[in-house]
């Protein structure tokens, strides 16, 4: 980067994006994320959460292991995908996610762990970007996904620059799926 830019980030993108923040502050204009996926949050605010994510994604990480990486592929995309079903998807898509699935795996360190100690160390609320947190509403197991957009939203609320959006959803067929979005005081 040569200049402040607009850093964009989903899922594990968005862990990307904020260690590109606090590492490189002054290359980072605004910071957007999308559904951030960090598993240590859950972890820190939630001691039972490491069990639960192992249930939930147990026999992803031991298809992987035995080199299954389309059993792995159609695992990974039944919990966090879109909803559609393995086989709805052409062979060209299901192959190509098969092929690339080993890359969750090498990620997971730095999803699962805080590896770089962006949470402990207070990193987090040191980010001087404006923000835009957004919640798709479609979290997976042990509420990962909304306890890191709650730990975002604690440590970047209070500074006039933060702003999350939620989509709320719900059991109830009635319930709202309209986005909310949450301003933070200041």
């Amino acid at each position: 980067l040569s200049e402040p830019m607009d850093v964009i980030g989903h899922s594990f993108g968005g862990t990307v994006a904020l260690r590109l923040a606090v590492e490189g502050p002054e290359m980072v204009r605004t910071l957007s994320l999308i559904e951030p996926v960090m598993m240590a949050v859950a972890k820190a605010d939630n001691p039972d959460a490491a069990a639960i994510l192992m249930q939930d994604m147990g026999a992803f990480y031991q298809a992987l292991e035995n080199g299954e990486h389309e059993l792995a592929a159609r695992l990974f995309t039944a919990k966090y995908g879109d909803g559609r079903p393995w086989s709805s998807l052409s062979e060209d898509n299901r192959k190509a996610l098969a092929d690339r699935i080993h890359l969750i795996g090498a990620g997971s360190r730095a999803v699962n762990k805080d590896h770089y100690d962006l949470i402990d160390s207070g990193a987090l609320e040191k980010i001087t970007a404006p923000s835009l947190i957004i919640d798709g509403g479609m979290g997976g197991g042990a509420g990962q996904d909304m306890r890191c957009i709650e730990f975002c939203r604690r440590n970047f609320c209070g500074k006039k620059w933060a702003i999350t959006i939620t989509r709320l959803v719900g059991n109830d067929s009635r319930a709202c799926q309209h986005p909310r979005a949450h301003h933070c005081p200041g």
